[in-house]
């Protein structure tokens, strides 16, 4: 498992930008200090978030300026998405919210313009601009957002699949999108969605 969290409130002698193998991972610290993930008295300045990294936050705060440096394979069209904070759709992107599933498939969508925190979408764009928020609060555990049906579930710290979960497909040779059913103990990516 990857550490999302380095508690370094008493640890003196810092003087640059903590680095993890984990790029999500927070540092909490005890004074205030340039850097990016870096949570000094419920504040984080620069909140930066990219895929395939978990994001496990301990303690609840604030991001001034929070950014998800997406890396979209463009090619699949529509992809299923959740992020930790709320966002407005960047200009570029479609956003969808799922209003209804039927089976393994997405029976109605409306468009969006606003993505709300722990809420689920689909997604489509032509390039991989990041999305960003400002002063925004981050909430501890994957928490539902206002507008999440019960079978569509956001995803922002990766989990194992059991043997009902469904997730998104691509058939690159019939240009086909699906959900289809995981492999039990398959590694569910953080910032998606599942039904």
């Amino acid at each position: 498992p990857e550490i999302t969290v380095y508690d370094l409130t008493q640890v003196s002698g810092i003087s640059g930008q903590p680095i993890a193998a984990n790029p999500n991972a927070l540092f909490l610290v005890g004074k205030e200090m340039n850097g990016y993930n870096i949570v000094y008295d419920g504040i984080c300045e620069e909140l930066r978030l990219q895929p395939n990294f978990n994001f496990t936050p301990i303690d609840e705060f604030i991001a001034r300026r929070a950014t998800f440096i997406p890396k979209w394979d463009i090619s699949q069209g529509w992809q299923p998405f959740a992020l930790p904070f709320t966002a407005v759709r960047p200009l570029g992107y479609l956003c969808q919210r799922v209003t209804s599933i039927s089976s393994s498939a997405i029976a109605q969508q409306e468009f969006v313009d606003t993505l709300s925190a722990y809420t689920p979408y689909m997604v489509m764009t032509c390039d991989n601009s990041p999305i960003e928020a400002s002063d925004v609060p981050i909430s501890v555990g994957a928490v539902s957002g206002p507008d999440t049906i019960p079978s569509f579930h956001a995803v922002v710290s990766a989990i194992c699949a059991d043997d009902k979960t469904l997730v998104y497909a691509y058939d690159e040779e019939n240009s086909t999108q699906y959900f289809t059913r995981a492999e039990e103990g398959d590694r569910i990516e953080p910032f998606t969605a599942i039904i």
